[in-house]
């Protein structure tokens, strides 16, 4: 007699799907471990890591000074830590050890120096959290050889994606939208060398001949992200400027 899976009926927010993840994969592999700036009491401030101290303890969750920089290297000892860097925003401060070490010390060592670290980041805006916490910067992270980008959409996504990246031998950015993590406290809300553009460059490359018309970007102006909410919400693309871009190509 043969059986037919079934698809789940349990409803995960993003953020609880994380956590999921990051907890069977814990019990799997005990180098498995998560560091980072209000990961243990505080379950993290946007609920990817929630319960995950109560469960294993402050040697495998560890809570961090506010040093972003000293937040590489126990990867390239044989651990596997997931290291949370709260807000992308904060990547100007440990780049270095993110670009020149994280994404280069394989290369450089040959293969013979892995580096299997998952660095978790949150990204956008829509909650008035000003300039330095609600940028999506996952373009920048994008055109840096030697690490993967990663940046999930829904529950089921995130889950899946966040096994794959913790059991990977390579170094994997791991972006969080936040208004998709499912959080009650978000507001929900989606042009600068984003991923959009490159995604536009490669499409036209390939073949011109697959676009019917020209490709109309929607993304936030050239300007910071206002802390005010109305300027913020005219900064950030809506379901409105989609429906407007769309509705404007359709009538081309």
């Amino acid at each position: 007699m043969t059986t037919t899976a079934q698809p789940s009926t349990r409803r995960l927010n993003t953020a609880k799907a994380t956590v999921e993840a990051i907890a069977t994969e814990m019990d799997r592999d005990e180098n498995v471990f998560v560091m980072g700036e209000d990961v243990g009491d505080y379950g993290g401030i946007f609920s990817s890591i929630t319960g995950l101290f109560e469960r294993f303890g402050p040697e495998r969750v560890i809570d961090t000074p506010i040093s972003e920089t000293g937040f590489i290297g126990a990867a390239t000892e044989g651990m596997r830590p997931i290291v949370e860097l709260m807000f992308v925003d904060f990547f100007g401060v440990c780049m270095d050890q993110i670009y020149n070490h994280m994404a280069k010390i394989d290369y450089e060592s040959g293969g013979n120096v892995t580096v299997p670290l998952v660095l978790t980041t949150t990204v956008g805006g829509g909650y008035s959290d000003g300039a330095q916490h609600s940028q999506c910067l996952w373009g920048i992270f994008a055109h840096l050889p030697g690490m993967m980008i990663v940046v999930p959409s829904n529950p089921a996504d995130a889950a899946g994606l966040m096994t794959t990246a913790i059991r990977d031998d390579n170094p994997i950015v791991f972006m969080f939208h936040k208004g998709v993590q499912g959080l009650p406290w978000m507001a929900k809300n989606r042009r600068s060398i984003g991923l959009s553009g490159e995604i536009a460059a490669r499409i036209t490359e390939h073949d011109p001949s697959m676009l019917k018309t020209p490709i109309e970007r929607v993304a936030n102006p050239d300007i910071p992200i206002p802390y005010a909410r109305p300027l913020e919400y005219a900064a950030l693309p809506t379901p409105a400027g989609i429906k407007e871009a769309i509705l404007k190509q359709v009538n081309r």
